[in-house]
C-alpha cells in the first residue's frame, strides 16, 4: 500500500479481554498467560484448530511468543553497519487503520548483505485476512479475495516471517505504517511485538537531504532514479526500498555514520534542526 509521508502513525493501545493486562504479571511469562486463559475458558475445547477470529490460535501464539522473546534476546546493537545483514520489508494492507479492522494481505521481504540485494533469498506471502478486500486495493495491489481465500492467517505467516527476519536489522518506508500492523497483531496472538532495530528509509531521506521535496516512496525512487517496477506489491516496494537504502547508506559512509547509535543521534538532530528552523 502507498505510504504518505503525511500520514501520522496511527497509535494503538488495544488490549484483548480474552488475555490479562501484561503489567498485572510482571513475574509471569507471556507463554503462562497464554497457557492460563485457555486453561481457564470453558468456552474452548480445542484452541490449536479455533475459527473464531475474537480468539487468538493457541498453537500460533505459543510460537509467536516464543519468536519474539527469543529474538529479543539476540540483538546485537554495538555492531557497524558493514556486518549487519539488513531486511527491507513492506506489507499490503485492506485500508489504513489495523484498529478499525484493516488486515495485512501480503507480506513481502528481501535480504541485503555485502552492499548488495540477496534475489536468492526473498519472503513473499500473502495472507488471508478473513475479510473482504475492498475493490479499491484490489485495483491497486492485484490481490483479490480469490487468491487469498486459502492462504493462512496472519499469525502463521508471521511466524515464518519472525524467522525470516532472525535479528536482522529491518529496512522499510515509513516503517510506523507496517509495523503498526505487525505489532497489533503480535500483541493480540501472544502480546509481543517486532524488538529488532528498524530503520526508516522515509526519515532517513528527510534526515539526509531535508530540501528533497517530497519523500513518498515513489518521489523518492524518481530522484534517485531507481527502477520503479511492480510497485504496490509487498515483495516490489521491498526491493524498490532495498535500492533506496543502499544509496543512503553510501551517504552514511561518507559522514562516517557507520552504526545504529550515531545513526540514531544523526536523525535525532537532523529532526530537531528542521523543527526549529
Amino acid at each position: 500500500m502507498s505510504k504518505y509521508s503525511s500520514k501520522k502513525e496511527q497509535k494503538t493501545s488495544w488490549k484483548s479481554k480474552y488475555i490479562h493486562d501484561y503489567k498485572q504479571h510482571s513475574k509471569t511469562s507471556v507463554l503462562d498467560i497464554i497457557e492460563s486463559f485457555f486453561k481457564k475458558s470453558p468456552t474452548i475445547k480445542n484452541p490449536p484448530n479455533t475459527s473464531n477470529p475474537a480468539i487468538p490460535d493457541f498453537t500460533t501464539a505459543r510460537i509467536l511468543a516464543r519468536k519474539c522473546s527469543k529474538l529479543k534476546n539476540e540483538i546485537n546493537w554495538e555492531l557497524s553497519f558493514g556486518e549487519y545483514e539488513f531486511v527491507v520489508f513492506d506489507s499490503e494492507t485492506t485500508g489504513f487503520f489495523p484498529h478499525k479492522g484493516d488486515e495485512i494481505i501480503s507480506l513481502g521481504a528481501v535480504i541485503v548483505k555485502n552492499g548488495k540485494i540477496d534475489n536468492n533469498n526473498i519472503f513473499d506471502r500473502l495472507v488471508n485476512p478473513k475479510r473482504k478486500i475492498p475493490q479499491d486495493i484490489v485495483d491497486l495491489t492485484g490481490i483479490n479475495n480469490e487468491m487469498v481465500a486459502r492462504e493462512p492467517r496472519a499469525g502463521i505467516i508471521l511466524a515464518e516471517f519472525l524467522s525470516f527476519i532472525s535479528n536482522r536489522v529491518l529496512i522499510a518506508h515509513h516503517a510506523a505504517f507496517d509495523l503498526a500492523f505487525i505489532n497489533l497483531k503480535l500483541n493480540w496472538y501472544c502480546q509481543g511485538k517486532i524488538y529488532n532495530p528498524v530503520i526508516d528509509t522515509l526519515e532517513l531521506a528527510k534526515a539526509l537531504d531535508p530540501t528533497i521535496v517530497k519523500f513518498d516512496l515513489d518521489s523518492l525512487a524518481k530522484h534517485f532514479q531507481i527502477t520503479n517496477r511492480e510497485r504496490h506489491t509487498a515483495l516490489g516496494d521491498s526491493i524498490i526500498t532495498a535500492k533506496l537504502f543502499l544509496i543512503l547508506l553510501e551517504e552514511l559512509q561518507k559522514r562516517n555514520i557507520t552504526t545504529l547509535k550515531q545513526l540514531h543521534y544523526f536523525i535525532t538532530a537532523q529532526n530537531n534542526l528542521c523543527n526549529h528552523s
